[in-house]
């Protein structure tokens, strides 16, 4: 098979984005003309494929005509006398099946083919054309996604995705194929008072077949029943089976409230932007939804969500951690089956470095929820900083089938090529989340990264200072150029960074003091060791399993000239998930180690266990 994955998802995705290997590579006694045939046939532009089975046949013909005329009476001779079967029937073979098999996938037949129980939810339009009422008519397309996600037989596309098409003139045939969906569903609101009037329609991306469509003008109060009831409408549709329990989940109201509805809608909106700014107005949109309705567990949720941002993402003291915690439990209280609240909860204990916590919490979001994307992307994250890669692979691979188009999916998938040492497919995968968003940070990040484990120290400088001419002023842009100064051995260059991004986030300060030590200012190099040694005891006394503090204290140990503590450290980091042993390797905060047996074979112990892990994703491509 061409393509091969555990998940129906994953083989679609495939088909549509990725190229098969060589025919030859699996069969080298092929002929090239067949492999140029099968390939001909497996062009992702149909206009690159033969037109007719008669241009399949001319060129077969073709293929065979050689081969008969010289060899006919020379068939090698099988044990027992009889012929070996010629390569070119076992290829014809092949390229029948391969020919029925897309057929089974993507024409449209009595019964649901593998890939139609998937839909994308396409943003319904706001037909009151006033910006104020925008968020309502997202808010709406966002809930119908939340309520098709709880249906475990189908695939639904992440709201991310969805979204990127508001407003779009392209065909539905054409977004389907970018995301991978067999049906669209589409549709249209219009507010009036405490009446709303919404359009719905489920639609073959395919062959443009309209497979269920509904009218609904209701009372504001109902919109929940209206939402729950398009669920079950397109579960029907698709022939998914819908558990009782999944029906349940549908149809339970989050909330009694409207106006704690609109509330909650207007905040959820204001997180999404990931600024600090709409961070707190979110905040300060749930807690007015809770004032309404103190029983309302998405807005609780909501409320952890935020309060782990504004530590993590904007550097609010630790203690907002915990009161993201004590918000996602007490949305857990009030509803025990809320994947929001899971996801929620797993987000702080990861961001406390309860790793393997982190990892249970998203995993019973998945379990409630399982197109919750969010969540998988979540579990693929605590499987990488665990340190396993494959595992992180699969569960990214799975979030990119949900959200195709969301760039910061396929920078996690480059971000473990790059630690499992596939630098060249870390790169593209780089490319692509900058090619959909041009100025997100992590990707430029990701992309310095790979070209410092190949020693490509000029390239990376350069596309650090890209991202400098985006945001000269950003923790991650001013990290981002002082780490391609670090690993070029700059270290006064690098210091003019460093010290701007530890003025706003003290999590780079062991990169610091490494280059203070380098240029002979000890003193302020041992300043810094102190800080390092302070804060990372902090985190690890409160139970925190991030690889990256101990490593942290094996830069100080270096520093202070305690070689022995500086292996405990990175033995520990390993322990704790640290897989990265080309960054390892390369390092300049390790220099009076590099030499040493000790390192090297502690070097050498990572790659091999990353190698390993390498065969498993390789083989799960495949």
């Amino acid at each position: 098979r061409p393509f091969r994955s555990d998940y129906d998802q994953a083989v679609i995705y495939a088909i549509l984005n990725e190229d098969p290997r060589a025919l030859t590579q699996v069969r080298p006694e092929v002929p090239a003309a067949m492999e140029a045939i099968v390939k001909t046939c497996l062009a992702k532009d149909p206009d690159q494929r033969y037109q007719s089975i008669d241009e399949t046949i001319g060129d077969l013909k073709a293929l065979r005509s050689p081969v008969s005329d010289s060899t006919t009476a020379k068939q090698p001779v099988m044990a027992g006398g009889r012929k070996r079967v010629p390569v070119l029937i076992a290829g014809l073979a092949g390229l029948i099946i391969l020919v029925l098999g897309a057929l089974y996938l993507f024409t449209p037949s009595g019964s649901v083919r593998i890939g139609q129980k998937s839909v994308a939810v396409l943003p319904f339009e706001n037909l009151n054309r006033d910006e104020e009422s925008e968020y309502f008519s997202d808010g709406m397309t966002e809930d119908i996604i939340t309520q098709l996600s709880k249906i475990g037989e189908l695939r639904v596309t992440s709201r991310t995705s969805s979204m990127r098409y508001k407003g779009s003139d392209k065909g539905l045939r054409e977004i389907g194929k970018e995301l991978g969906v067999a049906t669209l569903l589409e549709g249209s609101i219009r507010r009036s008072g405490g009446r709303v009037r919404i359009t719905s329609q489920l639609i073959d991306a395919e062959t443009d077949e309209h497979l269920w469509a509904e009218v609904y003008d209701r009372d504001l109060e109902d919109i929940f029943e209206v939402q729950s009831d398009v669920a079950q409408k397109i579960a029907a549709a698709l022939q998914a089976t819908l558990s009782p329990v999944e029906k349940a989940r549908i149809e339970r109201e989050p909330t009694k409230n409207l106006t704690a509805y609109d509330y909650y809608l207007k905040g959820r909106e204001n997180y999404r932007q990931y600024r600090e700014r709409d961070n707190e107005n979110a905040i300060e949109y749930f807690k007015k939804a809770l004032v309404l309705d103190p029983d309302y567990s998405l807005a609780y949720a909501g409320l952890g969500d935020a309060y782990a941002q504004r530590q993590w993402r904007f550097g609010y003291p630790l203690e907002w951690l915990d009161s993201s915690v004590a918000m996602s439990e007490k949305a857990l209280e009030i509803d025990p089956n809320s994947a929001e609240a899971y996801k929620a909860l797993g987000l702080a204990y990861e961001y406390k470095g309860w790793l393997r916590q982190a990892l249970e919490m998203n995993e019973r979001a998945v379990a409630l929820n399982p197109s919750y994307q969010d969540a998988v992307a979540n579990t693929g994250w605590t499987h990488w900083m665990l340190g396993d890669l494959d595992e992180g692979y699969r569960w990214m691979r799975r979030s990119t089938v949900l959200n195709p188009a969301d760039a910061q999916h396929h920078f996690g998938i480059g971000t473990v090529l790059n630690t499992l040492g596939d630098t060249a497919r870390a790169r593209e995968y780089m490319d692509r989340a900058l090619d959909m968003q041009p100025d997100f940070e992590y990707a430029y990040w990701g992309k310095v990264n790979v070209f410092m484990v190949r020693g490509m120290h000029r390239e990376a400088i350069a596309e650090s200072k890209k991202l400098l001419e985006l945001a000269p002023d950003g923790i991650t842009a001013l990290s981002i150029a002082g780490e391609a100064q670090f690993f070029a051995g700059d270290f006064a260059e690098a210091v003019l960074y460093f010290e701007k991004a530890v003025a706003i986030d003290r999590r780079v300060s062991d990169r610091l003091a490494v280059c203070y030590h380098r240029l002979g200012r000890e003193d302020s190099a041992q300043a810094l060791c102190e800080v390092v040694t302070q804060m990372v005891q902090d985190r690890m006394g409160q139970g925190s399993e991030h690889a990256f503090f101990p490593y942290a204290l094996a830069r100080v140990s270096v520093i202070q000239g305690e070689k022995e503590q500086a292996y405990r450290w990175l033995e520990k980091a390993v322990q704790f998930g640290y897989r990265w042993y080309a960054y390892l390797a390369r390092d300049p905060s390790f220099e009076e180690l590099r030499e040493e047996e000790r390192f090297k074979d502690l070097v050498a112990d990572l790659r091999t266990r990353v190698d390993e892990m390498r065969k498993k994703v390789e083989e799960y491509d495949r």
